[in-house]
């Protein structure tokens, strides 16, 4: 509608100004392209996409100089702003249907994680059998061997030879799993790691490093402590070695005191 426009309103212009001009009045070529308002329109048309517009704009240029503003004006116009006008509208109307596109996706996510979530209620109210609301590792192990549920683990893509390391994996080290934790443990387990998923996995990495490095110190404190025992030890050794060797030199003197009859 805007490029109608403009095209309608310069083709007014072009048909009483440049067809209607002294030097046009007896000019074919002129009067063929813009003798009307329709013929105006098309060669306008014709110029703005920039379609051999040289050929056709030159030479009435040349025959009347003035002509150069309105070429120029309208040229200007159509392509660097009508255009860009319009190709801002469409590049809008596409992150339009995109963002439109993402909140049903969005929305489809959701109705998928609420399927998710009551299959997985329902697979934890069967395997939880005394209806406690907690799952032992005891209910789970004799769960996992129940035909009826290693049907519906294997729909949710989970090997049964993965049960065992699946528990430790859920269990928060209190030896039971609540409904919030199986639900949530399993579709997470399920699903593609999320970047706050990977963000946990690096700080619980980084608690571990941590304990790791105040243990190695510890050792590395302990092992210097016994050196310094080890030392100790040595020392008294020594020392008792040395005591011994006097006490056997003073039994030996006095046997010999005694042999000689010095000693009363």
């Amino acid at each position: 509608v805007v490029i109608i426009g403009i095209l309608y309103v310069f083709g007014i212009f072009a048909t009483l100004i440049i067809a209607g001009d002294a030097a046009f009045i007896h000019d074919d070529t002129v009067q063929d392209l813009f003798g009307r308002v329709d013929a105006s329109m098309f060669t306008l048309f014709q110029i703005m996409t920039l379609d051999s517009w040289t050929f056709v704009v030159r030479p009435i240029m040349r025959k009347a100089p003035w002509t150069t503003a309105y070429f120029i004006l309208f040229v200007s116009l159509t392509c660097f702003v009508a255009m860009n006008l319009i190709t801002a509208v469409i590049v809008e109307n596409a992150f339009a249907s995109s963002r439109d596109d993402e909140e049903e996706m969005a929305k489809a996510l959701e109705v998928e994680k609420l399927a998710d979530l009551e299959q997985l209620r329902e697979l934890f109210a069967e395997v939880d059998e005394d209806g406690s609301g907690e799952l032992t590792k005891e209910e789970f192990d004799a769960a996992v061997k129940h035909p009826r549920i290693q049907t519906k683990l294997q729909v949710l893509d989970f090997e049964l030879s993965e049960m065992d390391e699946l528990w430790h994996i859920l269990d928060n080290g209190d030896g039971t799993l609540s409904v919030d934790e199986f639900t949530t443990g399993l579709r997470k387990v399920k699903g593609e790691a999320k970047n706050k998923d990977i963000m946990n996995c690096l700080k619980f990495i980084r608690k571990g490093q941590e304990k790791l490095e105040r243990m190695h110190k510890r050792v590395d404190d302990a092992r210097d402590e016994m050196a310094v025992v080890q030392g100790t030890i040595t020392s008294v050794h020594r020392d008792m070695g040395s005591l011994l060797k006097m006490c056997e030199a003073m039994l030996h003197n006095m046997q010999g005191l005694m042999a000689s009859g010095r000693v009363p």
